[in-house]
């Protein structure tokens, strides 16, 4: 198989797991860590439900980029993990609605765009990391 066709076909598969699979596990990990849990506020610009979110979406997809670039190969897997990364962001900002109140802090806005910011990010950092182990390891064998 073609080496771009094969790196294209394993970003349709994984854009096909972010956008389905993810929000369920968005779910359980609200669950697992969110319910019936209280977080005292150490900081007053600290946030920790949304660093909880945050830190899910990292997690989730750093390891959908290391997917892409280890079953996707080297075929500009960093771009299109950036790609299915900023793809789920547009698709989670499209599907959510926010209601801020009236006195909402510019700080509230940071910490809800972060979560738009994070998916794309993280899947490059996943894409690069595992290029830089696949690329270790390869010169190790050789």
């Amino acid at each position: 198989m073609n080496a771009h066709r094969r790196a294209w076909i394993v970003s349709l598969a994984l854009l096909l797991v972010a956008l389905l699979v993810v929000p369920i596990g968005d779910s359980i990990w609200f669950e697992w860590f969110l319910n019936n849990q209280i977080y005292s506020l150490a900081f007053g610009w600290l946030s920790e439900t949304d660093l909880i979110l945050w830190a899910y979406f990292a997690i989730a997809f750093a390891v959908i980029g290391s997917m892409q670039r280890i079953f996707g190969g080297a075929v500009d897997s960093h771009l299109l993990a950036f790609a299915i990364g900023t793809i789920y962001s547009v698709t989670l900002y499209l599907r959510s609605t926010y209601f801020f109140a009236e006195p909402a802090r510019t700080l509230d806005y940071l910490w809800i765009a972060g979560a738009f910011f994070v998916p794309p990010l993280a899947s490059y950092l996943g894409a690069a990391l595992a290029a830089n182990v696949v690329g270790r390891a390869y010169a190790r064998s050789n």
